[in-house]
C-alpha cells in the first residue's frame, strides 16, 4: 500500500513538475515510563519535575546504589518486596548486580534496614524519594 502511494505521487509530482504535498503525520500519544536510571551515582540534581509524572495511589522511588540511580514506580499500598524483585532484575540487567548477589541485597530507608513487608503509604515515603541499595 505504501508503494503505490508513492508511486503514485511519484507520477504527479514528475507529470505536474510540482513538489509533493507532505502531510504531517499526528502526535501519538507516548506512554508513561516506568523505570528511568541515572548512572552517574547521583551527582546530578534531584529535581522532582523530572520524575514521572503518578497517579494518586502511586509513587515514584528512587533506588540508588553505588553503580547508579533507578527510578521505580509502585503502588502505595504493595509491599515493598515486590519494588526490591523489579529492583534486583534491572539491576542485573544493566550489569550493575551480580546475579549470584541478588540475594545478599539490603534496603534502607531513613536508615532503616526494610524487610520488604512494609508498603510505601506505611513507611509515610513522598514522591521522590531515596531508598539506599547495599550489597
Amino acid at each position: 500500500m505504501l508503494q503505490s502511494w508513492v508511486l503514485r505521487n511519484l507520477l504527479v509530482c514528475c507529470v505536474t513538475e510540482r513538489a509533493p504535498t507532505i502531510i504531517p503525520r499526528r502526535p501519538t500519544a507516548q506512554p508513561e515510563p516506568q523505570t528511568h536510571s541515572d548512572s552517574d551515582n547521583g551527582s546530578g540534581s534531584d529535581d522532582e519535575a523530572a520524575l514521572p509524572q503518578t497517579h494518586d495511589d502511586k509513587i515514584v522511588l528512587q533506588m540508588q546504589s553505588k553503580d547508579g540511580k533507578l527510578s521505580l514506580r509502585i503502588g502505595k499500598q504493595v509491599a515493598l518486596s515486590r519494588l526490591f524483585e523489579i529492583y534486583k532484575q534491572q539491576a542485573i540487567q544493566k550489569g550493575w548486580l551480580p546475579p549470584g548477589k541478588a540475594s545478599a541485597v539490603s534496603f534502607m530507608f531513613d536508615g532503616d534496614n526494610l524487610g520488604g513487608n512494609e508498603t510505601v503509604e506505611g513507611l509515610d515515603c513522598d514522591n521522590g524519594d531515596i531508598f539506599e541499595v547495599k550489597w
